[in-house]
């Protein structure tokens, strides 16, 4: 979807560590003739380098551990990435990472600055795994001047005045957009 929305004008750019996942994506970007994303097996982190990845059952993550298999994969931060790439902009930023959100958040400071939406996959249990809150990885976002909003089934509604599940999506706007 977001290929359709940035036209022939802009790029989709998707990171994807774990080689058969990567290689999944990139066959259906060529079925369904999409010709601005470039798929990067790389993980999203706070620096180049390498990592283990944990991979079971279609999820990956490189900050959760357990009984799944284990991948070495490359890492990189979006600022070095959007650097290296000479890309200005950002515009809009998704970020599911099994837990690694802070991870990304780190890496990504002098891009987020750029970006006016930031859509994230927010799972309690696998902040708390790796060391933080859902209260804490908002309260950074909130901190780099965004407004933070609920993906509910009626639609946004403000964080902290809905109840939530341990898992649900966030979207953040650098302005009010409810008001």
């Amino acid at each position: 979807m977001g290929s359709m929305v940035v036209g022939s004008k802009g790029s989709v750019r998707c990171f994807e560590p774990i080689p058969e996942y990567a290689e999944s994506l990139r066959e259906n970007i060529c079925l369904n003739n999409r010709l601005n994303i470039v798929v990067e097996q790389l993980a999203v982190s706070d620096a180049r380098g390498t990592t283990q990845c944990s991979v079971a059952g279609g999820n990956s993550s490189i900050v959760l551990t357990g009984k799944q298999g284990i991948v070495t994969v490359e890492t990189i931060s979006l600022d070095e990435y959007v650097c290296a790439q000479g890309i200005h902009t950002v515009d809009f930023l998704i970020v599911d990472a099994e837990g690694a959100e802070p991870l990304i958040l780190r890496g990504a400071q002098r891009t987020l600055m750029s970006v006016s939406f930031l859509l994230i996959e927010v799972c309690n249990e696998f902040l708390r795994q790796s060391g933080t809150t859902a209260h804490e990885l908002v309260q950074t976002i909130i901190d780099m001047k965004f407004h933070a909003y609920i993906i509910t089934r009626k639609g946004l509604r403000p964080w902290g005045l809905d109840k939530v599940s341990e898992t649900y999506n966030m979207f953040f706007s650098k302005g009010d957009i409810i008001n």
